[in-house]
């Protein structure tokens, strides 16, 4: 999923739009078919570009949704994403439409195993991430503690 200046890249069709491979002149670029058709024009064209064949074959699992030639109403939500620099909603974005798209197309087991990646993902807030994070220091700092004083405690009792 994007960070910011990939995002960009790929908003200003400076990077692929599916790998993010950052685009140089070539005969091999593609960019969005929806924004190459003539007839009748899109509303919004789209900035992505795709370094090859097979990034744009492979970006259909998710562009179709995301892309402001076919589906305008995506041009907001991509727009919020970025003016908030919350790229997370980018990528939930892309997960959720890479999900429709699977169940649209009936391919039961492609959408079971893109689901389960979905409900793999982490559920912790700020507020579970931070005292988990605290926790983990606090023990960590603790055990290094102990182990030392152990390691005193032995070198004490043995007499070293």
């Amino acid at each position: 999923m994007p960070n910011r200046p990939i995002f960009d890249m790929q908003q200003s069709s400076t990077a692929c739009a599916f790998c993010t491979t950052p685009l140089t002149p070539s005969p091999l670029i593609l960019p969005c078919p929806s924004t190459t058709t003539p007839y009748p024009s899109p509303p919004s064209p789209c900035p992505a570009h795709f370094c090859n064949r097979l990034c744009l074959s492979r970006s259909a699992k998710h562009h179709p949704l995301l892309c402001p030639a076919q589906n305008p109403a995506s041009a907001p939500l991509l727009a919020y994403a970025r003016a908030t620099e919350w790229m997370a909603l980018h990528a939930l974005a892309q997960c959720t439409s890479r999900i429709l798209l699977v169940h649209a197309q009936g391919d039961e087991a492609a959408f079971e195993r893109d689901w389960g990646v979905v409900r793999g993902f982490a559920e912790l807030g700020l507020e579970e991430r931070y005292r988990s994070s605290f926790v983990t220091y606090v023990c960590s700092i603790f055990f290094s503690f102990l182990f030392r004083c152990e390691s005193v405690a032995d070198r004490y009792w043995l007499g070293n």
